[in-house]
């Protein structure tokens, strides 16, 4: 039942998305891995999902942390709580294991895990194994409420998505 929901999901986001496209633009980004799993068939697993300030120099961004030992990244602090109508940046991580293909990232925002998306939008692009980011410029929509910001990656016929909590004031 929940694959047959996240495919349903997925198949409503892909239909009604441009629908709803947000202003601005999309940017996707990927780091290689630091090693390759022992677990390869795993696919893709969405790992986080959350809005921010856009800030100047634009974030997201690959390692910002001059000097860090480590891939870094980069992200206006997440929040909770926005204002309508305000420009705010939607930021999403994901770990490809061992997909090659054309995958779709998008977001939505949406009262309910089913209701329609009251905004979303979706790009696609080329992925391989790595680490990614993608981002959406956006702006906040004008209806206040208490809502769900979902994250979602397709690639061939799976989904992975993440939800977190979001107010719009």
């Amino acid at each position: 039942m929940r694959k047959f929901s996240i495919a349903a999901l997925a198949l409503v986001l892909l239909a009604v998305a441009p629908t709803f496209a947000a202003s601005g633009d999309a940017t996707l980004q990927a780091v290689p891995r630091p090693f390759v799993p022992t677990t390869a068939s795993l696919g893709i697993l969405m790992t986080t999902v959350s809005i921010g300030q856009s800030d100047q120099p634009p974030l997201p961004c690959w390692d910002c942390v001059l000097g860090a030992s480590i891939y870094d990244l980069g992200i206006a602090e997440p929040l909770a709580v926005v204002p309508q109508g305000s420009s705010m940046t939607v930021t999403m991580t994901w770990d490809n294991l061992s997909y090659t293909g054309v995958g779709l990232f998008a977001y939505a925002i949406r009262s309910s895990l089913t209701a329609a998306p009251i905004q979303a939008a979706v790009q696609s692009a080329d992925i391989f194994p790595s680490g990614w980011w993608g981002r959406f410029i956006i702006t906040v929509p004008s209806t206040p409420g208490a809502y769900l910001l979902q994250g979602s990656v397709t690639y061939g016929s799976a989904v992975t998505s993440i939800t977190a909590p979001l107010i719009i004031e």
